[in-house]
């Protein structure tokens, strides 16, 4: 089984049909996953929109530790309207960079901007562990495909694709299923390149929680085939960490 790890991930969305699957492409319906980015002004475009990130605190945006370390003090980022410079960056305290998808290895960090952002509401974290069986919505500015074919197309469009949560314990996992399957989801999906440390969204009631973060992708052939199994970081799991570190709890980082 081989990881695939992107400084820089996609969205793969299927709509679910009896005969076949229609993944986020530029023919309708699948233009149906297109998005407003201002519906999700949280979720944020990193290093020049070659990765993703969610705004967590005013000050502070969660990412993946392995786009954080191709980010610099003094980057900027739009978030809406508003443009911030880093300020900081914090690994999580399991982070190696040598052992990307390894047991105890965390691929999480925070980004410290320079001052807080007022027009753009954080997301919420979740906090329960009960995630698996749960809906979750994954979005992203990278590349598309069909799920069959592995060549990628980058349209720089926003998508939000869905999957179930398969399993839930130091990461969550969930599949990418192929129509035909029956456990696929309407616009089923997963990442690509272009949206590493992007949002896992749980809804509940009228409100979304920051579920996990796009990490790494194993597949035994290409990434964005029907089969892969996706790997985002569990925020449930780091809590104590984030807060800890958002509310000035946690040692410094870089």
């Amino acid at each position: 089984m081989r990881l695939f790890f992107f400084s820089c991930f996609v969205i793969l969305a299927v709509i679910s049909a009896p005969a076949r699957g229609i993944i986020v492409t530029k023919a309708a319906p699948a233009k149906q996953a297109i998005v407003d980015p201002k519906m999700f002004a949280e979720v944020v475009p990193l290093l020049e929109g070659r990765a993703v990130g969610t705004l967590v605190a005013p000050q502070w945006i969660v990412t993946a530790a392995h786009v954080a370390e191709h980010a610099k003090i003094g980057d900027k980022i739009l978030i809406g309207h508003e443009e911030r410079s880093v300020l900081q960056l914090v690994f999580h305290p399991s982070w190696d960079a040598e052992r990307v998808g390894s047991e105890g290895v965390t691929d999480l960090a925070l980004i410290k901007l320079e001052k807080p952002v007022t027009s753009v509401a954080p997301a919420w974290l979740y906090r329960e562990q009960d995630e698996t069986g749960k809906r979750i919505s994954i979005l992203g500015w990278g590349r598309t495909g069909d799920g069959i074919d592995p060549a990628l197309v980058k349209d720089g469009r926003f998508r939000q694709g869905f999957n179930i949560i398969e399993e839930a314990d130091k990461r969550l996992r969930f599949r990418f299923d192929a129509p035909d399957s029956g456990k696929a989801v309407e616009f089923e999906a997963v990442s690509g390149p272009g949206d590493s440390g992007g949002p896992a969204f749980i809804t509940k009631g009228q409100h979304r929680f920051l579920a996990g973060v796009s990490s790494f992708q194993q597949d035994e052939t290409y990434p964005g085939i029907y089969g892969v199994t996706e790997n985002y970081e569990r925020i449930s799991n780091h809590i104590e960490w984030l807060l800890g570190t958002i509310n000035g709890a946690s040692p410094a980082g870089n």
